[in-house]
């Protein structure tokens, strides 16, 4: 199992405050000094988040502060639906 960390999210745009990328730093060897540290992977979208977990791999949120990563809780995705007035809601849906 890998760990990732979540340390920035941003919006779809400017009208949509559901985030929809994320910058993730993952723990490994870093090529250049052959050392363990987090490396940036870059802004991810939420489907490659969503692998990531599927996978097994550890997930949490994180803050990079003095050069050193601070991690935080555990990341996990769920299902909504976009609009509130919906006629059939998830959570009143039958398990059957």
């Amino acid at each position: 199992m890998e760990q990732y960390r979540i340390v920035a999210a941003k919006p779809k745009g400017a009208t949509n405050h559901c985030n929809s990328s994320f910058k993730i730093f993952k723990w490994e060897i870093d090529p250049d000094d052959n050392v363990k540290k987090w490396m940036s992977k870059g802004w991810q979208t939420i489907n490659q988040v969503s692998v990531l977990l599927q996978a097994g791999h550890e997930v949490r949120t994180g803050h990079v502060s003095a050069g050193k990563m601070n991690s935080g809780d555990a990341v996990e995705l769920e299902l909504r639906i976009v609009h509130n007035g919906t006629k059939f809601k998830i959570s009143q849906m039958p398990d059957k």
